[in-house]
């Protein structure tokens, strides 16, 4: 025996295991496989690009956006309505490609003219590849409709403001939707898992899933829907059931509105803010904010203030997180709310040090109202928050 436990002998030095130990078997039918990926990636293709349409509604004046019903994507606007087919190929787009979309095409536009389905129609394949020399022939003959185009990458002709640009592959459909999500002002979370958690909203639309039973995203709905339906937001983390206190621990109410406390991890910060906030009549907000990127951060925390300040209060909640606004926006409003009722908010951000200094004083400079506890880790992050908020650190010290 070599010291190795049992089992592991058939580890390679690359630390992967070999086909002898791997639990999953060659597949019996490699070829099976390919087909199966190449239906699911054309899936995942044609939900990434009708979140894209989701993202572009609300500039494009769409009012909604329904997924799988007669096409794969419709697109509804004022005394209008756009058809979209989604075809994702491995080579040319060919004509049998689209001979049954064409069908379809005829058989709605035969609907609109008749007035069974109302306004004017247009009509559009979108891929990821390019038509074929056969097609392109076609497409530009007399026997082609008008009303419908083929778009692919680099090639979307006046294509109408609500039909997204296609990608050539699902990575770059992705970062396409990633992108158009960096875009909103009022998103709480990192733009690549917003993209995520919407693609996985119209997929459960597609399905016809509650609350999509009838596919349809409306476009009024769109800022909640980019909220996640609700606001998040995170409770104080409980108090030690057994709580020693640190040697000349600071108040939590403290006389500067600005106060960065410090302790290395496992010191007890959050336990300390937890222990005093017990004993405070201040109004305490707790973020950790240890994933929320830099340029989210005054959104993140308007909204999580906003929620907890003002959801139980009617209609006050949605005139603060109006459909655009910024988070320093948002924070101004809630300020003056505040400044009118004479109060103010305790805000403690946990793993501040995470965050870039810059964007830490962007955040604290939005209103008077807000007196903020940033908890974090020594090190040159916090040398640099120092130096940029003339604030020097308080160290949380070990036990008396």
């Amino acid at each position: 025996m070599d010291g190795r436990p049992k089992g592991m002998e058939s580890q390679r030095k690359d630390g992967a295991l070999s086909d002898s130990a791997n639990p999953s078997p060659p597949v019996l039918d490699a070829l099976q496989l390919i087909r199966i990926e190449a239906v699911h990636r054309g899936f995942l293709y044609q939900h990434l690009y009708a979140v894209a349409c989701l993202f572009l509604a609300q500039a494009a004046e769409v009012s909604a956006v329904i997924v799988e019903r007669d096409e794969d994507i419709e697109i509804a606007l004022s005394g209008r309505r756009i058809y979209v087919q989604v075809k994702m190929r491995s080579g040319l787009l060919s004509e049998s490609d689209i001979e049954s979309v064409i069908r379809r095409f005829d058989a709605l536009r035969g609907e609109h003219g008749t007035g069974e389905r109302i306004g004017a129609a247009s009509f559009v394949i979108t891929t990821n590849s390019a038509p074929g020399p056969a097609l392109r022939a076609r497409m530009v003959g007399d026997q082609w409709p008008s009303d419908a185009s083929i778009i692919w990458p680099g090639h979307t002709g006046a294509t109408d403001k609500a039909v997204p640009a296609p990608r050539p592959s699902v990575t770059a459909a992705f970062a396409q939707c990633a992108g158009l999500a960096a875009r909103l002002p009022y998103a709480l979370l990192a733009p690549e898992t917003l993209a995520w958690k919407l693609a996985g909203a119209v997929m459960g639309a597609a399905a016809g899933n509650p609350p999509r039973a009838d596919h349809t995203f409306r476009t009024a709905e769109l800022p909640m829907l980019f909220e996640q339906l609700v606001v998040q937001q995170q409770e104080l983390p409980a108090p030690p059931a057994v709580y020693r206190a640190h040697e000349h621990e600071p108040a939590l109410d403290g006389a500067a509105r600005i106060r960065i406390i410090t302790g290395y991890s496992g010191s007890g910060k959050t336990s300390w803010v937890a222990q005093v906030s017990l004993h405070s009549a201040a109004s305490v907000t707790y973020l950790d904010v240890v994933e929320t990127p830099g340029p989210a951060l005054a959104s993140t925390v308007a909204r999580e203030l906003a929620a907890r300040l003002f959801g139980g209060m009617g209609g006050a909640l949605g005139e603060l997180l109006l459909p655009g606004a910024t988070g320093p926006e948002i924070l101004t409003r809630i300020g003056i709310r505040l400044a009118a009722g004479g109060k103010q908010v305790t805000v403690v951000l946990d793993n501040a040090h995470r965050v870039p200094a810059t964007d830490l004083k962007i955040l604290l400079e939005q209103s008077e109202q807000f007196r903020f506890i940033l908890l974090c880790q020594p090190g040159k992050s916090v040398r640099e928050l120092e130096a940029l908020l003339a604030v020097a650190a308080i160290p949380l010290q070990g036990g008396p």
